[in-house]
């Protein structure tokens, strides 16, 4: 069972392991998450004709760790430092943005204020040798400080913290002991190697998000034994591996990507598996879009992603997103015509939703256009058009001067503009070019969409996998248990004798085998190894696999990523990695199930910008033969999601229901 929460749905699919048959639901989330969730797969349980307490495993894909840091509330995290070291958050990388009115810049507020920081005296050097030790009274003092804050949670991050971690270890002890209660999180178990900032940053994100998530997850789970599932509970992580519920709840920051990376990495194995090799990613949901490109069936790690204005130097799949989904709302504005980042959610939702939203969304536009049908997720909610035209009217089309089609057209051009700048920055800015690859685009919105984006970028293949809407979750089936572990190696590249190296590795393959020791049942694992490298004097990294020609490979990636390589200049090994991963069992999708028996298409009308309204032929999927055809103007819908293929593009059924968009230049447009 896999089941990924988003900000407007929960998705929700189960998979026979011996037969690889799906069952889906999609369930709206303005309940809350967890009741969501249950109801989610109580529903499809009931679907398949199973008790809930045959389940083997449940896999959940959450953005609650994401959201608690955007929403930058106060959370009563504190955080313990070494003494002379309490401004590291507040100075950063003096990061400020590059583009836009810099002058009216105010700088991010911090998780942790600075009057939430308690100094402690103690010093270690880089590798570890101790020069002021930590005392008793000096710990008995932080912790007298950290109770008169009352914190809910504590972040201790010291000075080179991880090549001693025995001071943090005895600070983080006497907090509990003296705190019960209280969550604390030590930098040498969060990220233990070089570079403070982000260091710390890390370690006090994950201190931050610690008591929703683990609260969020200990009530997920009573309710699940409450309804009596026995399978065990894991996390989607960042990385596209999955963990335990009690590593999710202690490691919360390795969530943070947790829905779009089960989305990128199901979508990379799944075009893989039809000859795909090289794709790009467009998942569309509610509240934003997430982008990702693969070649050779994987999507890149990095650690070089944020989340806001945050640093998050764990690995993490290459995931780029942009503030345009369903229920992104357009606005107008002196004469400014805008579409997001600000989203109407699950509640109120869309103004078609009748659910007392007011503000015209990207959902509400592409109903009036036509592109929806008035009832969706399989007649369980029914949308209301004129309401949507209403708000559009009123919104947008009078204050922009412009009437009501003109208005629904632009809001849904201005969002494909900007589903197409994400991919370029994941594509053409680091030298990729579009035109060599195919669009696979997924989420409730995605198959909205995906041919228009695809035109904008010249892309000239676009592949719909089946049951679109909750593609995610074929992510989430597909994963394995996995865990990065890591240490700082810095070496010039050659290295002059591999031992040390090697030790290195062999040091992180005895913590691997305790981790495997100590977790889920799997059936098998693998160990890769991986160097993060730059150039001598650069403050960045790329995370290469150890291979024998690894410095040739680093080349090859910087100038993929960069667009330059310079093969005279030195390479540095910055941090030895380590990938563990423990195999689980999965269920591969069978061949598609005979088409049902169709009375034929029906028809109506949509509008399609520079074309206006045109006849377009109304296919359910379901109905649809390996090796038909359709061609645009063309609705293919399904339970969970609509595929639309404007004028000039053509839909070809593959063997397992998957549908092959060629994307051609447009025809000529009327007048």
């Amino acid at each position: 069972m896999a089941v990924d929460v988003g900000g407007t749905f929960v998705d929700v699919t189960l998979a026979d392991l011996a037969t690889g048959r799906r069952w889906v639901r999609k369930v709206l989330s303005d309940e809350g998450p967890r009741r969501a969730f249950v109801r989610g797969l109580e529903a499809v349980c009931a679907d398949a004709g199973i008790a809930v307490g045959a389940l083997d495993r449940v896999v959940h894909g959450m953005t609650l760790s994401t959201n608690a840091i955007l929403q930058a509330a106060e959370t009563g995290t504190a955080a313990v430092v070494t003494a002379g070291f309490r401004d590291v958050l507040e100075i950063g990388r003096h990061d400020a943005p590059r583009s836009g009115n810099t002058f009216r810049w105010l700088k991010p507020r911090r998780p942790v204020g600075r009057d939430r920081i308690v100094e402690v005296a103690e010093r270690v050097t880089w590798d570890g040798t101790v020069l002021v030790p930590l005392t008793e009274a000096e710990q008995d003092a932080a912790v007298a400080a950290l109770r008169a804050l009352k914190p809910t949670a504590v972040a201790v991050s010291l000075l080179y913290g991880y090549a001693h971690p025995e001071h943090e270890r005895r600070l983080a002890e006497a907090i509990r002991t003296s705190l019960p209660g209280v969550h604390v999180t030590c930098s040498h178990e969060v990220l233990p190697q070089a570079g403070e900032y982000e260091r710390s940053t890390a370690t006090v994100l994950n201190a931050y998000t610690m008591p929703s998530v683990s609260d969020y997850l200990t009530g997920l789970l009573s309710d699940l034994s409450d309804i009596g599932v026995r399978a065990p509970l894991y996390i989607m992580a960042s990385d596209g591996g999955v963990l335990g519920a009690a590593d999710a709840g202690r490691l919360p920051i390795t969530t943070v990507l947790s829905g779009p990376a089960g989305g990128a990495a199901g979508a990379a194995r799944f075009a893989a598996g039809r000859g795909a090799s090289r794709i790009l990613t467009l998942d569309v949901g509610g509240t934003s879009s997430d982008v990702a490109c693969a070649d050779d069936g994987a999507v890149d790690l990095t650690v070089d992603a944020h989340i806001g204005a945050f640093p998050v130097a764990l690995p993490v799949l290459d995931v780029n997103t942009v503030g345009a989904g369903g229920g992104s709302i357009a606005r107008a504005a002196g004469g400014r015509f805008t579409v997001g980042p600000a989203s109407a959610g699950a509640r109120p939702g869309p103004v078609c939703y009748g659910r007392g939203g007011t503000e015209p969304t990207v959902t509400d536009a592409l109903l009036v256009l036509g592109w929806l049908p008035e009832r969706i997720a399989g007649g369980a909610l029914t949308l209301a058009r004129e309401a949507a035209r209403e708000a559009i009217r009123t919104r947008l089309a009078e204050p922009l001067g412009i009437d009501v089609t003109a208005a629904a057209a632009g809001t849904v051009r201005l969002a494909n503009a900007q589903m197409a700048d994400a991919i370029r920055r994941i594509s053409t800015e680091r030298g990729r070019d579009p035109r060599d690859y195919a669009l696979l685009p997924f989420g409730g919105a995605g198959g909205l969409h995906a041919v228009e984006v695809a035109r904008l970028l010249r892309v000239p293949r676009v592949l719909v996998p089946p049951a679109p809407g909750v593609f995610t979750t074929e992510g989430l089936l597909a994963a394995d248990v996995r865990r990065h572990l890591v240490r700082s190696f810095p070496r010039p590249l050659p290295l002059g004798a591999a031992g040390d190296l090697d030790a290195a590795y062999a040091d992180l393959e005895r913590q691997a085998a305790e981790l495997l020791d100590a977790g889920a049942a799997t059936e098998g694992h693998d160990l890769v190894r991986y160097l993060d490298l730059r150039y001598a004097g650069q403050g960045y990294e790329l995370i290469i696999e150890a291979t024998e020609d690894v410095a040739a490979a680093f080349h090859d990636a910087h100038e993929t990523r960069y667009r330059y390589r310079l093969p005279d200049a030195p390479v540095e090994i910055v941090r030895a990695r380590l990938a563990v991963s423990g195999r689980l069992a999965h269920a591969d999708r069978p061949a598609a199930e005979p088409a049902e028996s169709a009375a034929g298409p029906g028809r109506r009308d949509l509008y399609f910008d520079g074309h206006g309204w045109l006849p377009a032929t109304i296919h359910e999927r379901a109905g649809l033969r390996p090796g038909d055809a359709v061609r645009g103007p063309a609705v293919v819908q399904e339970y969970d999601a609509t595929t639309i293929l404007p004028p000039g593009a053509t839909a070809v059924v593959a063997a397992d229901g998957a549908l092959t968009i060629t994307v051609t230049d447009e025809p000529e447009r009327s007048a």
